[in-house]
């Protein structure tokens, strides 16, 4: 088992800690041609064949996990101004569901949160690669959308809003959909 850490913005969050969001897409990076089918080799490994060429080209999650890894959730955080991300004071505030305490608060960017800040860690559940557009209604809800009337249309919503400049909906992208759990804290 390793454990890697993981971005989620502060709606993602808040859907993880209430139990709605247990599904994330990430891009596959570099991106397939648009010839080239997938075919699934293990846990972690996919083939992407060209028509025209018999020879491969691998993909690996290994960079997210396989199931039974971890994930741990960066998030936007918050420490004393004293106490910039250190842990002299142990003292840390999530602005995604908290008010910041009182006194003097500096919140920093979810790239900088250090393994210790975290406060949630992600079990795999599965990994499995697939164009966003073939996305269900129902895995939309699982990615933490709350619009249960148009769940399709508001998650390309969601989507273009954070990865529309690189990857917009448009553009289908091949992406890894990992399924997870929450843990509890022990």
């Amino acid at each position: 088992m390793r454990e890697r850490p993981i971005i989620f913005s502060s709606a993602m969050v808040r859907g993880i800690l209430e139990g709605r969001k247990t599904i994330t897409r990430r891009v596959i990076k570099p991106q397939p041609s648009d010839n080239q089918r997938v075919d699934f080799i293990d846990c972690e490994t996919w083939a992407f064949f060209d028509a025209d060429n018999p020879v491969p080209q691998y993909m690996t999650s290994r960079h997210y996990g396989i199931p039974g890894d971890r994930l741990w959730v960066r998030e936007a955080w918050a420490t004393p101004v004293d106490d910039p991300g250190t842990k002299k004071t142990g003292l840390v505030s999530f602005p995604a569901t908290e008010a910041l305490l009182t006194g003097h608060w500096k919140i920093m960017p979810s790239i900088f949160m250090p393994r210790w800040a975290s406060r949630i860690t992600l079990e795999i559940i599965n990994v499995r690669v697939e164009r966003l557009q073939e996305i269900t209604d129902r895995d939309c809800i699982a990615e933490g959308i709350l619009d249960v009337q148009n769940p399709y249309y508001a998650f390309q919503s969601l989507w273009d809003s954070i990865n529309g400049k690189k990857y917009p909906w448009e553009s289908n992208p091949w992406v890894f959909v990992i399924s997870f759990k929450k843990l509890d804290k022990s």
